[in-house]
């Protein structure tokens, strides 16, 4: 039998050794490239809550210019991204104009003609 050829980094061309590339550090999957994989990570990506959403999201509360402070200063390792944040803001904001009442922050969101789900 022939020994499989060991495949090669496809950042730096290095011959692998484990999933990551001992020489740049990229991860090989192995997984063909496809638009349902490409798909598929990004939903997990997204839908993905860290520890770090909720730390993010006390620190807002709390002291809200140290965050933005230390985002802006390039310290973006310990936040929650800005993108996220906002998604998960405006699925709560939708759930609960849905179901629990239309009136958020004393601001009444009646459309007329159209059901609350359509801000989900």
């Amino acid at each position: 039998m022939e020994a499989k050829p060991a495949a090669a980094c496809t950042q730096c061309g290095t011959p692998l050794i484990d999933k990551y590339c001992h020489q740049c550090g990229q991860l090989h999957s192995g997984k063909k490239a496809s638009l349902i994989l490409l798909i598929s990570e990004s939903l997990a990506t997204f839908f993905s809550l860290e520890r770090s959403g909720f730390a993010t999201l006390l620190l807002l509360l709390k002291k809200p210019h140290i965050v933005i402070s230390n985002y802006l200063a390039g310290n973006r390792g310990y936040y929650q991204s800005p993108n996220k944040l906002l998604f998960y803001a405006l699925i709560v904001f939708g759930l609960h104009l849905s179901w629990v009442d239309s009136t958020v922050l004393n601001l009444n969101f009646d459309v007329e003609g159209a059901s609350p789900s359509i801000f989900l």
